[in-house]
């Protein structure tokens, strides 16, 4: 999947800040922004859709971000935003109320309401993941989500961490995954969300049964990526990891048109793939990615490979050398003729 990434970091010192309030200033849900760290403001903002929802990965200097009534007035796209701090903590005030969102914690606000925040120090930045979820999406009744509203929620515990290693883990995967994939982690990640609110409202009962197992699909899925390397990865442990029968668990992948075994092959291959075409992992022989990622035997790694990928993993991995090849023989040829034209000069 696709990720526009946006930095101040290419741009002159003294543009940086500018340029990162010009770019809020004007986004769809516009904010006002003041820092003490004008003079090198180095930020990052890392956007990729997953449907009509936006998983952001977003690190900045400390800063006071503020949304008042005449911005909401102006633009308001009726989004929910649920934030994952990573490093550093803020303080947030909403209407009358004010909340300390440190590490390890989820918060949720919404942008049809007026808010402040500001970090804990002026040298503490925010690193955090958001996700961005148009308020229709969430089947609960909505003065029944506000209030939760500038709520620490815990990400230590419970659905809050379910939520948290899932929004985590798919930030770093998103690279890995294919455009299809985008529109079933969208409704993956809002029944997640749903499932977490109604956990702190106390309406479990209004959430669907197809929320609901779509929830416990997404915890499958987020249980195979953790346990991809463990061979002894199958659909009895994860029907017994999840406390249902393998007998439903296969029928949730049926409705997804695959089975469990397709799946975790699929994403084996794909991490495997992924690993070939790492330059860092170049020298690593091609069976110990292969049984790094769960795969017993290299004849059939290799087999399962070619037949999703049409070519071999060592024609693969080939594939990325050539062009570092053909540099390296480009710049020796340069530097032998370099030297002797040096020394017929001399």
């Amino acid at each position: 999947m696709e990720t526009t990434v946006l930095s101040t970091r290419q741009l002159p010192k003294a543009e940086r800040f500018d340029w990162w309030r010009e770019m809020v200033a004007h986004s769809s849900t516009p904010t006002a922004v003041a820092s003490e760290h004008r003079a090198d403001f180095l930020a990052t903002s890392e956007q990729t859709w997953l449907g009509d929802l936006r998983l952001s990965a977003v690190s900045f200097p400390s800063m006071r971000v503020s949304r008042s009534p005449t911005l909401v007035r102006r633009c308001d796209p009726e989004r929910y935003h649920l934030v994952l701090p990573s490093r550093g903590g803020r303080w947030f005030s909403w209407e009358r109320s004010n909340a300390l969102v440190r590490e390890d914690d989820l918060m949720l606000y919404d942008s049809s309401h007026a808010y402040e925040a500001h970090s804990v120090t002026r040298d503490s930045g925010l690193s955090c993941l958001m996700i961005d979820i148009p308020r229709g999406r969430l089947p609960l009744p909505t003065a029944k989500i506000d209030l939760l509203l500038g709520r620490p929620l815990s990400a230590r515990t419970g659905t809050g961490f379910l939520v948290a290693q899932f929004l985590t883990h798919l930030a770093r995967q998103v690279g890995t995954l294919e455009d299809s994939d985008a529109l079933r982690l969208g409704t993956a990640t809002s029944d997640l969300v749903t499932a977490l609110l109604a956990h702190h409202l106390s309406l479990s009962d209004e959430v669907g049964v197809d929320s609901r197992e779509r929830f416990l699909l997404t915890r499958v899925y987020a249980f195979i990526e953790e346990h991809l390397g463990d061979r002894g990865l199958s659909p009895a442990r994860i029907a017994a990891a999840h406390h249902i029968s393998v007998r439903s668990l296969h029928r949730f992948f049926h409705r997804e048109e695959t089975s469990v075994s397709a799946w975790i092959k699929h994403r084996r291959l794909e991490r495997c793939r992924r690993d070939l075409a790492e330059p860092h992992l170049l020298h690593r022989p091609v069976h110990t990615i292969a049984e790094q990622w769960g795969f017993a035997h290299p004849q059939s790694f290799s087999r399962a490979f070619s037949a999703a990928y049409e070519c071999t993993p060592s024609d693969y991995r080939a594939g990325f050398r050539p062009v570092e090849r053909a540099q390296g023989g480009q710049a020796a040829a340069l530097s032998a003729e370099a030297d002797s034209a040096s020394q017929r000069e001399g």
